[in-house]
């Protein structure tokens, strides 16, 4: 404030001395008298201004000091609270690092424990391999040919095949057993695999003619619940729900005491929830 007065009085003052100087002289004239009073009204006009900007900067500055004493009240009161407690920070980091370095090391143990699963598996496969040959051999043409020596033999080969999800393989390998054993005490059994491995292939139309021939061909044997069952949930999976129902159902009243019976019974109940409708 002082500073603009200053300025503001050197400018005047210097305009004043202009007019004295010219009326000494006798040189004004009444143009010069209107020139100088414009520009006394122009510096007046300046300092105006100057004076209402000082009182907002003033306002500013005293409103920032509220704005800081108040965010200094609210960090002491935190402080006091104990709401940045650094020490609990860092240890929480700590304990962090521990759990993340401990989830690695377990990490590694699962990754071993697999290659060692994989190896003894492996060695397995050989074992049987050099017993009864490899049930992975092809032919010239590309066809899969079972090399093992009796059918109970070709039977494990493709469950095994199964159980290490190499379904195309157990699929061939059944279809291979069926052929070559049709009346077989383990044929229902290889129905029952076969349409297995076609409905994980989500191929389910032809894993439900794959049960239903367990159903027909098989119908007085022990795999007829296992195969109504599996026919539900096939023709769930296409959206057949209806035919789904009337397959579990036939399951549930000829063989209540079927260990299949509760999951048939789940499935029929809750069908909207399993069953995949047509589109």
């Amino acid at each position: 404030m002082t500073y603009l007065w200053e300025a503001f009085m050197k400018k005047k003052m210097s305009a004043i001395w202009g007019v004295v100087f010219l009326l000494l002289t006798g040189c004004a004239t009444s143009g010069d008298l209107k020139k100088v009073d414009n520009k006394l009204l122009t510096l007046r006009t300046e300092f105006e201004a100057a004076r209402v900007e000082q009182k907002k900067l003033k306002r500013n500055v005293k409103e920032l000091t509220t704005q800081l004493k108040k965010l200094n009240a609210v960090f002491s009161s935190f402080r006091k609270k104990g709401r940045y407690n650094f020490a609990n920070i860092g240890t929480k980091m700590d304990e962090l690092r521990t759990l993340h370095q401990k989830l690695l090391g377990d990490f590694e143990r699962l990754k071993q424990l697999r290659k060692e699963d994989k190896e003894k598996f492996e060695k397995l496969f050989k074992s049987y391999a050099s017993r009864f040959g490899d049930p992975t051999a092809t032919s010239a043409d590309g066809q899969v040919q079972i090399q093992v020596v009796s059918p109970k033999a070709a039977y494990d080969a493709a469950k095994a095949l199964f159980d290490a999800g190499k379904f195309n393989e157990s699929r061939d390998h059944m279809k291979q057993f069926i052929k070559k054993y049709p009346e077989h005490d383990l044929t229902d059994e290889a129905y029952i695999l076969l349409g297995d491995s076609y409905y994980q292939l989500r191929k389910y139309f032809d894993a439900i003619i794959s049960y239903n021939n367990v159903r027909k061909k098989f119908a007085k044997g022990d795999k007829v619940d296992v195969a109504l069952l599996k026919l539900g949930e096939a023709h769930y999976k296409i959206g057949a729900c209806p035919e789904g129902k009337a397959f579990l159902r036939r399951l549930l009243r000829r063989f209540r005491s079927s260990t299949h019976a509760t999951k048939a019974r789940r499935l029929y109940r809750g069908s909207r929830r399993y069953c995949r409708k047509r589109r």
